[in-house]
């Protein structure tokens, strides 16, 4: 395969401060600036001092330079620069100006031809760690090219080995979702060393993130790389650039309906990745992206955060700890598409035909519903349509949670986290208390619940909660709504307490009340079934 420069014409001008900039010119007339209209000299100015750590850094896109005013001193750190562009016009006045400014030797690339020249002038034998710097309005004039050449440049090059430690290093994307310290201990825990750590809400900035990235990955060679719903990707899919370029496989495990994930994510998805979900029937739909494998991984429990100690006379007979779905909750959702008061009716039918089907096809419910109701839909579009399968999808979850703890709701009830939702939803039946703190107080309270009542969100079809498993962990009681995992995971009866409607969550709360020997049996038997 040949790469060939882009096609389309450059044009330098004057900017208003008096100094060169350039835009490029498409076949159609339209324009795209590769630098400011205004002050392309000041550029640095915004794209901050680069940190160069790379021992051949590739310059992905040169424009003219002036985002390297600020940064030449750091270049001279590098052992060869080279400088890749599109437009060899362009290349040929960035390469005139820093040629003498910069340290290091600049090599030019501005064809698949030019990377035979690589050859001899980088020492054989060395390797060097590689960093990519990009100027993304360059970048953006050509994807392809950028993408194919540096790819060709990067083969060329002698590269330091990725490790090959046993067992093997894993790098965990890292914020703030509440998974992502319990992976991180269990990282630990199976491999017997500290996981490396990304936190991607620290990086400054685009440049910063690709940066870091890149330093990490070959300063620590992480043998896979670790995320949970995608979080950690950034939005110009550095990330799966990155990664695929170094060979290196990225894991994504899915704890939410992936579909509201992918309509931002999907663009983002390269070969080099692996999905895991924990709910199986979305897996069909995880298989039409390009991810390599797509597979089912239930949810488990952290005993760092749950430990295990016995109850103590529990003070609160019947208790549920969750939100109710409803109020800010819902609003949440509706300001992410189109919402109109008129589609009310809609998702509230089809919410309760969804509760009602044994299919969990909530899609084809809310078409079906929309025509049965002779409503139209005012957007077709996947991303409002999917958005509002979801708030049908959660406003189901919150119909099913009124009718389960509606049907037991009384003054042995009590809610934590959502006090103003459930006072909402259940009047002044049962006491409502205000959120816990998840890594603090959750498990002190499971245990001070004689009854802890799960109800599963209506996103999840087959899987299981977290709740399944932290609450018998720490030596709760748990009384669940039966899904299909539930009968593959536990033994029920003996391992789990489960209730298949919501009169049967009323009479069964009852019963297990007046039997605290059987509850404690239940406890024992799902610990050691999750100890397993």
């Amino acid at each position: 395969m040949t790469v060939e420069s882009n096609p389309d014409r450059i044009e330098f001008f004057t900017a208003q401060s008096g100094h060169e900039s350039a835009k490029v010119v498409y076949a159609d007339g339209s324009l795209h600036h590769i630098h400011s209209l205004v002050a392309p000299e000041k550029e640095h100015e915004y794209t901050g001092s680069i940190d160069v750590w790379g021992d051949i850094v590739i310059l992905e896109g040169t424009g003219l330079g002036y985002q390297l005013e600020g940064s030449t001193r750091n270049l001279g750190n590098a052992r060869v620069i080279i400088a890749i562009d599109a437009h060899p016009e362009v290349l040929g006045k960035f390469t005139a100006r820093f040629q003498e400014k910069i340290a290091p030797p600049v090599i030019t690339v501005a064809a698949a031809q030019d990377t035979e020249r690589l050859c001899d002038a980088i020492p054989s034998g060395s390797q060097f760690r590689v960093q990519i710097i990009r100027h993304w309005a360059s970048y953006t004039v050509s994807p392809g090219f950028y993408d194919s050449l540096t790819r060709r440049v990067v083969e060329q090059l002698p590269r330091k080995p990725r490790g090959t430690s046993s067992p093997p290093r894993a790098l965990l994307l890292k914020g703030s979702f509440f998974l992502e310290s319990e992976l991180q201990r269990a990282l630990r825990r199976v491999y017997s060393e500290e996981p490396i750590i990304f936190d991607y809400k620290a990086t400054g900035g685009l440049q910063d993130f690709s940066s870091v990235l890149q330093k990490s990955i070959q300063n620590d060679h992480p043998d896979v790389i670790l995320s949970v719903n995608m979080k950690g990707f950034d939005g110009n899919g550095v990330l799966g650039r990155v990664t695929e370029r170094s060979g290196i496989p990225v894991v994504v495990w899915f704890v939410d309906d992936p579909h509201p994930i992918m309509l931002h994510q999907a663009q983002f998805v390269r070969s080099n990745m692996i999905a895991f979900c924990w709910e199986r029937s979305y897996l069909p739909f995880l298989e039409k992206f390009p991810f390599s494998s797509v597979h089912h991984l239930p949810l488990a429990s952290d005993e760092m955060i749950f430990p295990f100690a016995p109850q103590q006379g529990p003070e609160i007979p019947v208790g549920f700890v969750g939100s109710a779905m409803q109020g800010d909750f819902l609003y949440s959702i509706r300001q992410k598409f189109l919402w109109k008061a008129e589609l009310a009716p809609l998702v509230e039918k089809a919410a309760t035909r969804l509760l009602d089907s044994r299919e969990h096809r909530p899609a084809e419910i809310l078409l079906q519903t929309a025509r049965d109701l002779e409503i139209d839909l005012p957007f077709t579009d996947s991303r409002n349509v999917s958005w509002l399968v979801s708030y049908m999808i959660h406003t189901a979850s919150m119909i099913k949670r009124r009718m389960v703890l509606g049907g037991i709701a009384n003054s042995s009830l009590q809610t934590f986290g959502d006090p103003e939702g459930w006072s909402a939803l259940l009047g002044k039946k049962g006491r409502h208390n205000p959120p816990l703190d998840y890594q603090n107080e959750l498990a002190t309270v499971y245990r001070n619940i004689a009854v802890n009542i799960n109800i599963t969100s209506c996103q999840m079809a087959t899987a299981v909660n977290q709740r399944v498993f932290d609450i018998p962990s720490c030596g709760g009681f748990l009384l669940s709504d039966n899904q299909a995992d539930m009968e593959e995971l536990f033994e029920i009866g003996t391992e789990a307490a489960v209730y298949g409607s919501a009169e049967e969550a009323r009479e069964k709360a009852g019963y297990y009340l007046a039997h605290e020997a059987e509850r404690r049996a239940v406890i024992q038997k799902a610990r050691e079934r999750i100890d397993r």
